[in-house]
Order: C-alpha cells, then sequence, then structure tokens
C-alpha cells in the first residue's frame, strides 16, 4: 500500500509539474511564434531536429539504464551510489563524443543534410551543453528510480524558466529580428538553461546520497553497458532516420510549392505551432509513463505478472479516456483553441486534421513504458526504426504530390503502425486483456455527446471549457459505475 501511495503521489507531482512546464512552454512557443513568424519557426524546428540527434547520441540510452540499474539495486539493498556513478561516466564519455560531433559537424549538417547555412553557428552553441544534457539524464534516472522525483521536476521547472526568460530577453535586445538571429537567441537561452539545470542538479543529488553506505553489485559496469549500449544503437539509427526525415519534409514541400520559404512556413505552422498544442495535454500521460519504467522493472525482477497485467489494464484503460477525450476536444473545437492562440489561420485546419491522432500518440507512450520495464525496449526501437525508414519512402512520395495534406496522412499512416507493432508485442510479453468498447467506444461517444451540448449552449473558449466539464463528469460517473460493477461480479464469483 505504502508503494502505491508513494506512485499516486509521484504521479501527481509529475503531472502537476509536467502540465505547468508545458503550458509554459507552450506560452513561450506562441510568444516566439508570433515574434519571428512561421519561417522562423520553421527553421527553428530543423536546428532543434539535428541537436535532437547530438542529444540521442549523449544520453546514449543512459537515461533508461540509469532508471533500470538503480531500481534493481533498491530491490536487492545494494549501493545506489556506485551505480549512479558508473552511469555518470558513461553519459560524460558520450555527452563528450557528441559535442565534438555536432561542433565540428555543424558545416556538414547545414550543407550537405539540411541544405541550410544559417543553422551553422546555432548548432555550435547548443552543442556545449550537450554532456551536461548526459548527466542529467543519467541523474534523473536515480531520482525517478528511488521515487524521489518532486526534486527533479523542481530542477526542470527551473531550467525551463531560465530558458524562457533568457530567451524573452535576448530577443528583446535585438534591435532586427530576422530568423537566424532569433533562432541565435533561442539556442543561446537553451544552452544556458541545460548547464544551470545540470549544476543544481548534481548539487541536489550530492545531499540526497549523503549517508548511504552500502555494499554494491560487483557487475554494475557490465550492467550499464548491457542496457545502455543495444538501446543507444537502436536510438542511434532512430534518431539519424528522424532527423533526416525531419530535413526532407521542407524539401518535399518545396516540390510541393515551388518556393523555399512558403515550404519552410508550412512545416514551421505544423511543426512548430500544431504539434507543441496537440501535444501540450500529453504531460499528464507522459508523467504516469516516466513512473511505470521504475514501477514494471521491480515488479518483473520479483516475477510479479499478475499484478503488472492489472497495471497495465488500469493505466491503459485511464489513457485511452483521457486521449480519445483531448482527441475530441481538439478536433471539434479547432477554430476555437487554434484561433485563441495563434493568428495564422492554417493552424486550426491543420489542427482539426491531426487531432484524430491524438488518442494513438499519448496512448503509445503508455504502452512504450511498459515495454521497456519488461526488458522489450530494444523491440520498441526497432519498430520506430522501421517506422522512421517507411516514412522517409512515403515523404518523397506523398508531400511533393500533395503538400502539407500528405504530411497529416503520413503522420497517420506511421503512428497507426507504431501502435499496432506495440500492442502486439505487450500482448505477447503479457496476460492483459484488452476491452475496445469501454476503453474507445464509450469516450467517444462521450466527447462527442459533450461537445454537442456545449457548442449549441455556448460559444468560443467557453464552449470549450463546457465540453471539458461535461466529459470529466460523464467518464468519472461511467467509472464509478463500472468499478461497482466489477466489485459487484468479483463476490458473486467469490462466493459461488
Amino acid at each position: 500500500m505504502k508503494r502505491k501511495q508513494q506512485f499516486i503521489k509521484n504521479a501527481v507531482i509529475l503531472t502537476a509539474v509536467s502540465l505547468f512546464m508545458r503550458a509554459v512552454s507552450f506560452s513561450f512557443n506562441v510568444y516566439a511564434a508570433n515574434k519571428i513568424g512561421a519561417s522562423g519557426m520553421g527553421l527553428f524546428a530543423l536546428i532543434m531536429s539535428v541537436y535532437n540527434f547530438g542529444v540521442t547520441f549523449a544520453a546514449s540510452g543512459i537515461n533508461l539504464a540509469s532508471t533500470k540499474i538503480i531500481s534493481e539495486e533498491i530491490a536487492q539493498g545494494r549501493s545506489k551510489r556506485t551505480a549512479v556513478r558508473r552511469c555518470v561516466l558513461y553519459a560524460l564519455f558520450f555527452g563528450s563524443v557528441a559535442l565534438l560531433l555536432i561542433y565540428f559537424g555543424a558545416p556538414f549538417f547545414a550543407e550537405l543534410i539540411v541544405g541550410d547555412n544559417r543553422i551553422k553557428l546555432p548548432l555550435k552553441i547548443l552543442s556545449v551543453s550537450l554532456p551536461c544534457v548526459a548527466v542529467s539524464f543519467a541523474l534523473g534516472g536515480y531520482f525517478t528510480a528511488t521515487g524521489r522525483v518532486y526534486k527533479n521536476s523542481l530542477v526542470q521547472v527551473t531550467e525551463q524558466l531560465v530558458k524562457i526568460f533568457g530567451a524573452v530577453i535576448l530577443l528583446g535586445m535585438l534591435p532586427q529580428i530576422d530568423a537566424q538571429t532569433a533562432c541565435i537567441a533561442l539556442v543561446a537561452s537553451n544552452t544556458i538553461a541545460e548547464v544551470i539545470s545540470f549544476t543544481l542538479l548534481f548539487i541536489v543529488y550530492k545531499f540526497d546520497i549523503r549517508g548511504e553506505n552500502k555494499a554494491s553489485s560487483p557487475d554494475l559496469s557490465k550492467r550499464v553497458l548491457r542496457y545502455g549500449l543495444p538501446v543507444a544503437a537502436s536510438a542511434y539509427i532512430r534518431s539519424a532516420l528522424t532527423t533526416f526525415e525531419h530535413t526532407l519534409i521542407p524539401k518535399a514541400l518545396t516540390l510541393f510549392s515551388g518556393l523555399k520559404e512558403t515550404a519552410l512556413a508550412a512545416y514551421g505552422v505544423v511543426h512548430g505551432m500544431v504539434m507543441p498544442l496537440i501535444l501540450l495535454p500529453s504531460g499528464v500521460v507522459n508523467s504516469v509513463s516516466t513512473l511505470l519504467v521504475p514501477e514494471i522493472t521491480m515488479l518483473n525482477k520479483l516475477n510479479n505478472h499478475k499484478k503488472i497485467d492489472n497495471i497495465i489494464e488500469r493505466t491503459l484503460s485511464l489513457t485511452l479516456i483521457f486521449s480519445v477525450g483531448a482527441a475530441g476536444i481538439m478536433y471539434f473545437f479547432a477554430e476555437e483553441i487554434g484561433g485563441l492562440f495563434y493568428k495564422n489561420p492554417r493552424a486550426a485546419y491543420y489542427l482539426q486534421m491531426i487531432a484524430p491522432v491524438v488518442a494513438i500518440m499519448y496512448s503509445d507512450g503508455v504502452v512504450d513504458a511498459v515495454l521497456k520495464g519488461l526488458n522489450q525496449e530494444v523491440y520498441a526501437m526497432r519498430y520506430d526504426i522501421v517506422l522512421s525508414a517507411v516514412s522517409i519512402i512515403l515523404i518523397n512520395t506523398l508531400i511533393p504530390q500533395k503538400g502539407v495534406e500528405g504530411y497529416v496522412a503520413i503522420i497517420y499512416i506511421s503512428e497507426m503502425m507504431n501502435s499496432y507493432l506495440s500492442i502486439n508485442r505487450l500482448m505477447e510479453v503479457s496476460d492483459f486483456e484488452i476491452k475496445p468498447f469501454s476503453w474507445t467506444a464509450v469516450p467517444a461517444l462521450g466527447v462527442f455527446a459533450a461537445s454537442y451540448f456545449a457548442k449549441s449552449m455556448f460559444s468560443g473558449m467557453y464552449s470549450v471549457l463546457c465540453a471539458i466539464v461535461l466529459y470529466a463528469l460523464v467518464m468519472f460517473v461511467y467509472r464509478g459505475k463500472s468499478c461497482t460493477l466489477q466489485k459487484v461480479r468479483f463476490m458473486v464469483k467469490y462466493k459461488a
């Protein structure tokens, strides 16, 4: 019971922090989009896609390896300090290599991969942060595994605030804003924030670990490599393909429209405006997913498969109720939501197009977390690699013919394929029961009814708020009745 209470407590903390950070980040994203325009957001998205490859190389699987190894050490009553030390050394090595790769490889990425020299200097600035990012991943795994996520969360909030305030100050100091100088201001604030975040996290860790004096496992280094390297190898391929994929999209859009700036602006609307809005509510799901990895890892180590199946069923059902509701609200109120945040009218149009796939996007994060806890992370990586390769093929065929609509179609195809492969794998390694009617059909009917009633009674954002409240009430009543029925069936079965 104590562990369950701790899980719920940590889930509430992570959810609150995640939603706050996403809300602040999204608000800044709106500010930046209105400040530098769709074309500037498109350029920034390209810079970050290359930087994210550097982050993947810097991490090299240490975020997952750290969480799992420390969770196992806790389960066996062994030293956490030694485990963290091994993970930090691993992270420092790959973080330093990533710094050199991105810094000296910036001209290669700019000229040959992206085809835009304006990203060269921003990439060099960002590369400085990579060792700090890598070690922060290792330390973050420690706080997740020990259940003290609030400490890591406070540091992350500080990082986000430093990043945003730094960017606002730097953008305000610019006498004239163009896409490149705006991006330099954004990446400079990002680098400063990452360095400060690492420093604070390290200090918090040193205070947290003091006084521990337990024996360490003899095979820690081997386990770090065993957990980290297979994930790293798959992640390199996946991240390289994803980066290549994102650099191809503006080029394919240029073939459709005939103008590079128009293509970059279209990419900026979808990737820089709509996708952050789509992913805004996912903070609720992501916080639970983060906690599922150490929880499932410990239960798997203890061979408690029945409890694992129970957790999968409960988590997936709640995730789908939330995600189907979010998808429905975004679809039925795309004009109201898009118009509230962005001046660009195309944002609302693309929001409505992409909204239905939200349910799959959110639930996939939970399935992926469970697979990692069950030591199936390599399979998840394989699926991502296959899907990235498929997406690259589709980008070169669909987007030049259909433009942004082709890009949206690719999002649907890749998300649906990924969901099918991941859930199929999860069913092979566990015995949980899928309930499609109660998990998807009922929430879909609920959000439709709530949206229809809200639109008929109110207008603007009042109708959105009304629909959210109504849907929440309907699902709360439905879940309450479902739980009551399950208890009655159990009692009847037990008495019989």
